[in-house]
This record gives C-alpha cells, sequence and structure tokens, in this order.
C-alpha cells in the first residue's frame, strides 16, 4: 500500500514539531513496509522527488516559511499530478496549508483523508497576537482551519489534550479522534559514555550546573519565566549556567531581560543548532528545561532528551503531563510562573542522587512507550478504521 504524507514543512529544512512528527513518520511508515511518499505543498516544490531514508522525498526549494501566497496559490497540481501518477491508498496531512492544499484538490472525494491536528491555527495565532487583530485573526485562522478539518475522514493527535482541544474547537466527535503518542529517534538521541568528554569538546565548563533548553524564541514558550526562575535560583546554586538553544521573535526581548537580571554572563544564547548536533547539547546539560506558558501539543524536545538520559523539568501545560507523569510527576512545577520553576528546578539540582536515578530510568522509559514505529501503526490503524 502507498500512502502519501503532507507536509507544511518538514524538519529536513527547518525545525519545529510538525515538521519532525511528519518526516519521522513517513520514514516510519516505509520501516513497516509501506511505500511512503512525502511532499510539501508550497510553491517551488518540484513535480520530481528524491529518494531520502527510503522515503519518496518532494521537498521545497523556497524558505520554509508559509505566507499568504501560499494559500492564495495553494499547489493542488503538484499533488493531484502526484496521486495520478504514484496512486496513493490515503493521503495524511500535517499543518493547515496542507490540509487546505488537500480541501482543494481534484482526488479529495476518492481518497481517504488521515488529519494529524498538531494544534489549533487559531489558537497559536491568539497566544502570539494579543489585540482585537490577534482575535480577528484567530478567528479567521479557526473559520479555515475548520473547513478544512472536517473534510477529513480521520483524526489523530498526539496527545489527550489536543484531542479534546481538537473536539471542542471543530465539534469533532471525540470517539472519532485517535490519540498516539509521539516519538524520538533512539538511535540518533542517544545517552553518552561520559558528559565530561562531551563538555571539553562544546567548550562547557566541567563540573558545572548546566540547564538547556530548546525552544522557538516565541512567546507561549515561557523563556521570560525561565529567566526570572534562574534568578530565584541564582542565591542557592551560584555557579548556574544556562543554554538556550532556538531562534526566534523573542531574542532581543530576552536578551534585555538578562542584562536586567544580571544573567548577562549565566545565559548562553546559541542560536540554532544543527540536529547533528543537538544531542551532544542534551547529554552534556545535567537538565532540561521546557517552560511552556501555553499551547504544548505535545512535548518532542522532552522526548529528545530523556532519551539522551537528561532528566526534563517542565510546567504542567498541554501534553506535557502525559508524557512526565508515568516517569516522575515531580518533574513537573506546580505552575507556570517563574517562581513555580524556580522550586522545581531547586529540587532537582540540589539533590544528585534523584537525579541520577531518573537519569537512569529515562531512556528505557522512552524506549518502552514513545517511538515512531508506534505512531506510525497508529496512522494505520486508524486508516484501516475508514476503509
Amino acid at each position: 500500500m502507498t500512502l502519501l504524507t503532507l507536509a507544511d514543512f518538514l524538519s529536513l529544512d527547518r525545525s519545529g514539531g510538525l515538521g519532525r512528527v511528519a518526516w519521522e513518520s513517513a520514514k516510519a511508515l516505509s520501516n513497516l513496509g509501506y511505500e511512503s511518499i512525502v511532499a510539501e505543498p508550497r510553491q517551488e516544490t518540484p513535480s520530481e522527488g528524491e529518494p531520502i531514508s527510503g522515503v519518496m522525498t518532494f521537498r521545497s526549494s523556497s524558505p520554509p516559511h508559509l505566507g499568504a501566497s501560499e494559500f492564495l496559490r495553494p499547489r493542488t497540481d503538484l499533488i493531484d499530478e502526484l496521486i495520478e501518477r504514484l496512486n496513493p491508498s490515503a493521503v495524511i496531512t500535517h499543518g493547515p496549508l496542507s490540509g487546505w492544499t488537500w480541501a482543494r484538490c481534484r482526488h479529495r472525494v476518492s481518497l481517504a483523508n488521515l488529519a494529524v491536528f498538531h494544534s489549533g491555527w487559531g489558537d497559536e495565532y491568539r497566544v502570539e497576537h494579543e489585540s482585537a487583530s490577534g482575535r480577528l485573526g484567530g478567528w479567521l485562522r479557526d473559520r479555515a482551519e475548520r473547513h478544512v478539518i472536517r473534510r477529513a475522514n480521520q483524526y489523530l493527535t498526539l496527545s489527550a489534550f489536543m484531542a479534546d482541544r481538537l473536539a471542542e474547537l471543530h465539534k469533532i466527535p471525540r470517539a472519532e479522534i485517535h490519540t498516539v503518542p509521539g516519538g524520538v529517534d533512539l538511535e540518533h538521541f542517544s545517552p553518552a559514555e561520559t558528559r565530561s568528554q562531551i563538555r571539553k569538546r562544546l567548550g562547557w565548563k566541567q563540573g558545572v550546573p548546566t540547564l538547556i533548553s530548546v525552544r522557538n524564541l516565541r512567546p507561549r514558550m515561557g523563556l521570560n519565566n525561565l529567566l526570572e526562575a534562574v534568578a530565584l535560583v541564582l542565591p542557592r546554586v551560584p555557579d548556574l549556567r544556562v543554554v538556550l538553544v532556538g531562534h526566534g521573535p523573542l531574542r532581543e526581548e530576552l536578551l534585555r531581560s538578562c542584562r536586567k537580571l544580571g544573567l548577562a554572563e549565566i545565559v548562553e544564547f546559541a542560536g540554532f543548532v544543527d540536529d547533528a548536533d543537538l544531542p551532544d547539547m542534551y547529554r552534556a546539560a545535567n537538565l532540561a528545561v521546557v517552560p511552556t506558558a501555553a499551547l504544548e501539543g505535545f512535548g518532542l524536545v522532552i522526548l529528545e532528551a530523556l532519551a539522551c538520559g537528561t532528566p526534563v523539568v517542565a510546567t504542567p501545560v498541554g501534553g506535557i503531563p502525559e508524557i512526565l507523569t508515568g516517569l516522575d510527576g515531580q518533574l513537573m512545577s506546580s505552575g507556570t510562573k517563574a517562581a513555580d520553576i524556580a522550586a522545581t528546578l531547586l529540587l532537582w539540582l540540589l539533590d544528585e542522587q534523584r537525579r541520577a536515578a531518573v537519569a537512569a530510568r529515562s531512556r528505557t522509559y522512552v524506549e518502552s512507550h514513545f517511538t515512531w514505529h508506534r505512531f506510525a501503526a497508529g496512522i494505520v490503524e486508524a486508516l484501516g478504521n475508514d476503509r
């Protein structure tokens, strides 16, 4: 059976959970024995693909930014041509542009469509734009997304939290929504033999307690709260160091916050880190931190850190409790405020024995519950319910 995955972008070209889920699940479907095809339905995507990791891949050469032109001129021509040429049995869509394009294709009525719902498009816009225009833009995105979602045959989310939100936002019966947790590349993200060697290679100081947070620098990621929490922790852990990995529009504001809080010499802004180098940064850290303030649909970065044997402190937002409760609920702060995060950081920074015990269990926990093989099997099962 041939399965066509449409994704707004892929992790081959841009960081972000949606792109990683789309790409990793397409590879896992190939490993399960399906003919797997993945395409970005965007401008500058060629009609000839290239095989990558067992997946026939159609990638756009344009910058991975979704502008209005992508929606005004959806690549229905490309998708219809691929369907006629490759004859897939079903289409799996990831993201608003992919769903929008598929809803306008000629072949939509003849093929099953599984919509993977990562987060509400309007929800994300409202969180980033707290104004009247933000509310209007969010409402328009809600309407467009609902138009697309209701044309799918099956629905899948990575967390029960997001399944509940899909049901509430777009009036999809909850019983019709499949939930399968995301996974992690267990070969790529793996524990280190010795932290000291990796720190030496990275140029990090030995014996210094170090936090890493891998986040897009955007308001909903809670990074300002993290910086304030670090300022509260410093009197008890004066040699603490923090590495922020990622880029985004909040960078200058966060730099100003560091100067204001006296953290300019403590916090390193590492910017974008290539996926090949990311595991070492997790391995070298004592703790990873996910301080999300709003809308965490799942939390793939939590799995990446845990697979490397690094415990994760996180806020109890969205789908995060569905990952961490089974490992150790005390890894989660009581809320999203700086004081809540600081209290949890101190709990784990000051108790090396507790930290080591969770680190020893983290890898096995992820292997048992969060794999791309399991996610791909969930896709197949959801599609099977429609045939």
